[in-house]
């Protein structure tokens, strides 16, 4: 209860402070292609979520308890990268390259502090690094409207205090508890009406968080459809788009619009009505991972709910065709 409560209450004061700043020195998030919005909005609250939960471990460090530090600082150092990035545009190679330090050293702490779910720690290192990079981007990619960010995020940080329940694991309880504080916190400023984006600074933050507690469950143990849980829809969708993209021959850097949110936000959807489906099919997708039934059957009734997800436009009676990008 206290990560929860100190990183909202730390995110709603920093926000405060930090919003009148960002439009003073016009750090604001200009449209493009790829925009559901239509003009200039602040960016750069990720800052807020990051004081919130660096708040929340210092709190929980003096009373006593354990933190996971290394992973606190992880985010720190994203949320530096993330706000650089939106301040004056860093390059793609700098940012993957700072993303794959980031997992690396979640690696080095996870062979440290777990027996590594039994895997080499070459090979384990890799994937951990490797994984890290690609949902930290998938975040990103995902955080284009109202909400979304931050309903998936508060979702995906109950789940870890769930799942850190069940395992016993402390550094679960923190993490989850402060993730789900700092993104009910934030959410206020982010919707029904946006007044600030979380920019790249949040969505690596937050994406960070969340792939490092996943990551950490698989190695304390945890089933891989229960770590992975509140990460596979953004990991579909994801990937659904750049499928699409590589269909039509597209470039896959270039601003787009294939996300099943955005067909819907193109499709009369509000933001918070598309964002709020998203985090309903995360929402269920965990409590799938929580029914007692084998583990092949759990994951052929996620994979079902992926699908629908997906398909979720035809199911709308979408006419456009899916391998069309429009505005």
């Amino acid at each position: 209860m206290i990560p929860f409560l100190v990183s909202g209450f730390g995110a709603i004061l920093t926000m405060a402070l930090l919003l009148p700043i960002l439009r003073h020195k016009q750090v604001m998030d200009v449209p493009n292609a790829r925009s559901s919005h239509v003009s200039p909005v602040p960016r750069g609250g990720g800052i807020a979520v990051a004081v919130g939960i660096l708040a929340a471990a210092v709190a929980v460090g003096l009373s006593g308890q354990s933190v996971p530090w290394i992973v606190v600082v992880v985010v720190m150092a994203l949320t530096g990268v993330g706000f650089l990035d939106d301040l004056v545009g860093l390059g793609s190679k700098v940012r993957f390259a700072a993303q794959l330090c980031a997992g690396l050293a979640v690696g080095v702490w996870l062979v440290v502090a777990s027996p590594a779910a039994g895997w080499p720690g070459i090979a384990f290192l890799a994937v951990v690094t490797l994984g890290f990079a690609a949902f930290v981007n998938a975040y990103n990619f995902m955080d284009g409207i109202n909400g979304i960010s931050a309903l998936t995020g508060l979702v995906a940080g109950l789940w870890f205090v769930w799942v850190g329940h069940d395992l016993d694991q402390t550094a679960l309880l923190v993490l989850g508890a402060s993730t789900a504080g700092a993104c009910l916190g934030f959410l206020p400023w982010n919707a029904p009406k946006a007044w600030v984006f979380l920019g790249d600074s949040g969505s690596y933050a937050l994406g960070a968080l969340i792939v490092s507690m996943a990551l950490y469950a698989w190695a304390q143990g945890a089933g891989i459809l229960t770590s992975s849980a509140p990460l596979l829809v953004y990991l579909a969708d994801t990937a659904w788009a750049l499928v699409q993209r590589l269909r039509r021959g597209a470039a896959l850097g270039e601003a787009h619009r294939d996300h099943i949110y955005q067909r819907l936000v193109d499709d009369g959807w509000s933001h918070l009505r598309s964002a709020a489906v998203v985090a309903l099919v995360v929402t269920v997708v965990c409590g799938l991972a929580t029914l007692s039934m084998g583990e092949i059957v759990r994951w052929v009734c996620v994979s079902l709910v992926l699908f629908a997800y997906l398909a979720f436009p035809y199911i709308l009676g979408q006419t456009r065709p899916w391998a069309v990008a429009t505005r």
